[in-house]
């Protein structure tokens, strides 16, 4: 840990609310956990921990990341570190009949409730309402239904605040109404410590979340504001002097740590992105070449990563090889489509052909029914009569598509490796071979596999197949892993090349990042603003993406149309 600023010691020192307010890499984090070890070491009870609260996965995973390079053993074991919506699982886990919900606590998930939706013959909010009552809850239910519960139970709040007598909350000016009325609640018994900058508000869109979001907490909770200035991430170089100019419309000179790119045409734009790359990573290199090194990538959207992907995926004039990379997106469409994959790993011997390839159409259909727009509802439709019609015998022999698929799995279902990465590629395949009804599927496969070095269901699939020679089984694992990266930790870092959206890079930290900065609907510009003048939501999300580098960012840009939010002079 580096040495404390005086600031950073009034916020340990301090047994009242606490607001930490600091622009990125100021040390609000190493703060917050200096501040959660002196509390530990002050002495708990066994059962007591020091509880991390964030919305954002990516700062759960930072700060659980800090942890472990930092922490002792024995001190991590008292320090509980989830978002908002894990927590309130849990608790309704344990008392969600007090709360109203009659059955076991599960998670609808937001492809479901949409596939319900467009399917569901009767009154389809009805229907949610009783699979709510019986216990499978969207989560948006799981922070409303806590905040109820603790206010009509002031016994089970004091139990967990006893558990917790310190919370600190980290992007809390990005944290929704309903997570502050929880964080009130426990905060009636327990210490609370926000850390946060409003110059980092890059989540509008969450209910709740604006510009007064800090001066509101102030004049309702009364805190110690503690103001953090001096900048340890990227404070050597004058990265910060571009992020902010990037702010306001302001120009710069001079300006080291940055490089702008920027073509002509939207063909150059594969190769100017695979060149900045590779700025990226020798600059963060500097005189060690062979250090290894972290750098992100960054879009505007999941579509426009996923053309990032196959840009530096494919050889092209110049970069003959491939650049290997990893996509961090988890999207519902990105969700829906591993849910088919699982689903086509459990044929087997022993499982009838036709009702896996059944399973399987349903699958797609729920993925065109539950992500897709009103047009492609007719595509579900077809596919649903098609997996009935198959289980009853009584298919057409015009639907080649789907024998063409029945073929395969029959075909593999007697031949799985055993390695989930080989077996989820042959699938892939299989269904790119099958025809134009699954070539969305194949599209969200080729953007982020399930299963690979680092993804969470590789190795319990791999456990499965070695325990009983098949993957039947496989539909339940993807599904836990699926919510388990929807609640805590969706958003992993990983070393080398990681591409991701503008929104997905908060809370992270990489040696270096790429902004690729696309053609009109791609631009770095938020559709919402593209009329607009001064563009402060923009802005903002640039300013996050700049300051996640430690010693380099490169920016990847059309010359024309000029992007209006990037400062002037380089």
């Amino acid at each position: 840990m580096r040495r404390l600023t005086k600031p950073q010691h009034r916020v340990i020192a301090s047994d009242d609310t606490v607001l930490v307010i600091g622009r990125p890499g100021t040390g609000k984090t190493t703060c917050g956990l200096l501040k959660a070890l002196a509390k530990v070491e002050a002495g708990l009870a066994p059962h007591q921990r020091v509880l991390f609260l964030s919305f954002s996965n990516a700062a759960v995973q930072r700060i659980q990341a800090t942890i472990r390079g930092n922490v002792r053993a024995e001190d991590a074991q008292h320090l509980d570190v989830t978002t908002f919506h894990a927590l309130s699982y849990r608790i309704l886990r344990s008392h969600g009949r007090l709360a109203g919900v009659r059955g076991a606590v599960s998670v609808h998930l937001p492809e479901q409730i949409r596939a319900l939706k467009a399917t569901f013959a009767g009154d389809a909010r009805s229907e949610l309402n009783r699979l709510e009552r019986d216990g499978r809850l969207p989560f948006g239910r799981f922070v409303p239904l806590v905040v109820q519960l603790l206010d009509r139970h002031p016994s089970i709040r004091d139990a967990y605040a006893a558990k917790f007598p310190l919370i600190i909350v980290d992007e809390f000016q990005d944290t929704a109404d309903e997570e502050v009325k929880l964080l009130a609640a426990l905060a009636e018994v327990s210490q609370v410590v926000c850390l946060g900058d409003p110059e980092q508000r890059i989540f509008e869109f969450r209910e709740g979340v604006a510009p007064d979001r800090l001066e509101r907490f102030q004049r309702e909770h009364r805190p110690q504001v503690v103001t953090l200035t001096r900048n340890h991430r990227s404070g050597s170089c004058d990265l910060t002097t571009y992020a902010k100019a990037a702010l306001g419309d302001s120009s710069v000179t001079g300006i080291q740590s940055v490089t702008v790119l920027r073509y002509k045409k939207a063909d150059q734009q594969a190769d100017h992105i695979k060149r900045a790359i590779f700025i990226a990573e020798r600059k963060a290199r500097g005189k060690k070449k062979r250090q290894p090194v972290t750098v992100a990538v960054m879009g505007i959207s999941n579509r426009f990563v996923g053309r990032i992907s196959e840009h530096i995926g494919n050889p092209s004039d110049g970069f003959e090889a491939s650049l290997r990379h990893r996509v961090l997106v988890l999207s519902d469409e990105l969700a829906a489509g591993w849910s088919v994959a699982f689903k086509a790993l459990e044929h087997g011997p022993t499982r009838d052909v036709d009702e896996t390839t059944a399973g399987v159409l349903e699958q797609v259909a729920q993925f065109n029914f539950g992500v897709q727009r009103s047009p492609n509802h007719d595509r579900g439709r077809k596919l649903m009569e098609w997996a009935e019609a198959l289980r009853q015998g009584a298919l057409s022999k015009k639907a080649k598509s789907v024998f063409k698929l029945r073929d395969g799995l029959a075909s593999l279902g007697t031949n799985w490796t055993g390695d989930p990465h080989t077996d989820v590629q042959r699938v892939r395949h299989l269904l790119k071979e099958s025809g134009a009804h699954f070539s969305r599927i194949v599209g969200v496969l080729n953007l982020r596999m399930p299963v690979g070095p680092g993804e969470p269901a590789t190795g319990p699939l791999a456990e499965l197949f070695a325990s009983t020679g098949s993957y039947y089984g496989a539909s339940a694992i993807g599904d836990e892993v699926l919510l388990r990266e929807r609640l805590l930790d969706g958003t992993r870092s990983s070393g080398g090349r990681t591409l991701m959206t503008l929104h997905k890079c908060k809370g992270k930290e990489f040696d270096a990042v790429v902004i690729v900065d696309g053609m009109f609907s791609d631009t770095m510009v938020l559709r919402e603003e593209q009329d607009a003048i001064a563009q402060p939501r923009s802005r903002r999300l640039l300013h996050v993406a700049l300051t996640r580098a430690r010693k380099h960012a490169v920016i990847v840009t059309p010359r024309w149309p000029p992007n209006p939010i990037l400062p002037a002079g380089l």
